[in-house]
């Protein structure tokens, strides 16, 4: 086994986990002047009413018009409308689209006249160098890892585009991870959130910059998510198994904080552009084909992680994770989504981004990406 020998790690946002946590906000959190950023449906069950009890006159602005996938244009009027309000901190409560939002106004809001999403991603101008505000989250689903990252995803709606904005002073400062919060999440979401943070944790291992620590916590990540996904999907209110699944996602996300996610997240974007399909899905469904992928010129580190988690080997270990999906019947949210599933191969030229899909542990082209996607239909589709 080669790990990376090359490396450099850091990672300074506190953790504040345990059933509860949330109550302990109000002296987490000392600012004066604080914008919150969720959605409506947080605001719609209360969630806001109840951060204005605990904040008061603290809670000076807020935004809780937050989409899943963000547009840009979109973000843009509310960073504009955020910095005229003046807060001195951010405070982003909800799901992976609550909290890039949140690191994405933090980091826009003392942007330099003229500085905008659509000038950095459309025109090419470069991430500005002003310091962000400080920005505080607090999770309510288990699988994007994004309290504990740099890095924040934007959509263009206008190109179905997806772009990722990272600085490394994007971490942000504190998250506050209650397993209690992700109990009343929908089974969709808690699938798609779930198989997130399993692509995520292997993406990380078939890197290359995966190393050693990274590759401890990534064990760690699955030998919590591999189990308990399953108990969540078919007894929600089983906190236990909530636990597990939102620290299999910590760690996850601590290890692509590091060495970023790689060719099933490259592969996936377009079809959540095009299709809507939910991100943990997207990047999920192909996680079977990719181990034979990569399996063909494993340094020995899918056998090793095979083995940690107690299985024969990496083939075994790839059976695993194919029952999963099967079990959680992935099929039948992909076709909600993509009533002709034979079309995503129309998007093949759509699916290697370099920054990711070049993390690969195998290099990858084009006519590798249409059989891995003609694979994962076949095992899991009928077309």
């Amino acid at each position: 086994m080669k790990l990376s020998e090359n490396f450099s790690f850091g990672n300074p946002t506190r953790i504040v986990f345990g059933n509860g946590k949330v109550a302990e906000l109000g002296s987490i959190l000392s600012a004066s002047r604080i914008c919150l950023v969720t959605s409506a449906g947080f605001t719609k069950r209360g969630m806001t009413q109840r951060l204005r009890a605990m904040f008061g006159d603290r809670l000076l602005y807020v935004v809780d018009t937050i989409d899943p996938n963000p547009d840009l244009d979109r973000l843009d009027d509310i960073i504009r409308n955020v910095r005229a309000a003046k807060p001195d901190v951010i405070l982003a409560v909800g799901g992976g689209s609550a909290m890039d939002s949140g690191k994405v106004i933090a980091k826009a809001i003392n942007a330099p006249d003229g500085w905008t999403l659509a000038a950095h991603f459309r025109d090419g101008h470069k991430v500005h160098d002003n310091a962000p505000l400080p920005c505080y989250v607090v999770p309510t689903t288990s699988g994007t890892g994004a309290e504990v990252t740099p890095f924040a995803t934007v959509w263009d709606e206008t190109t179905n585009t997806k772009y990722s904005l990272a600085n490394a002073d994007m971490f942000p400062v504190a998250a506050i991870l209650d397993p209690e919060l992700t109990l009343d999440m929908p089974r969709e979401v808690t699938l798609s959130t779930g198989l997130d943070a399993i692509s995520q944790a292997l993406e990380s291992v078939w890197n290359r910059s995966c190393n050693a620590i990274t590759f401890g916590w990534a064990i760690s990540s699955l030998r919590l998510s591999l189990s308990a996904l399953a108990k969540v999907a078919n007894t929600p209110d089983d906190l236990q198994a909530r636990s597990d699944m939102a620290q299999a996602s910590l760690l996850a996300g601590l290890c692509i904080s590091h060495t970023r996610t790689a060719l099933a997240h490259s592969m996936s974007y377009p079809i959540t552009a095009h299709y809507g399909l939910p991100h943990g899905f997207a990047c999920s469904f192909t996680l079977p084909a990719l181990f034979d992928f990569n399996i063909e010129v494993d340094d020995g580190r899918l056998d090793v992680l095979a083995k940690a988690l107690e299985y024969r080997d990496a083939n075994q270990l790839k059976t695993v994770v194919a029952q999963l999906l099967k079990d959680v019947d992935i099929g039948s949210y992909f076709t909600k989504y993509v009533k002709n599933p034979s079309d995503i191969l129309l998007h093949v030229p759509e699916m290697i981004t370099p920054n990711r899909s070049g993390n690969n542990m195998r290099d990858v082209d084009f006519h590798d990406i249409e059989r891995i996607v003609h694979n994962t239909l076949e095992a899991y589709i009928t077309v």
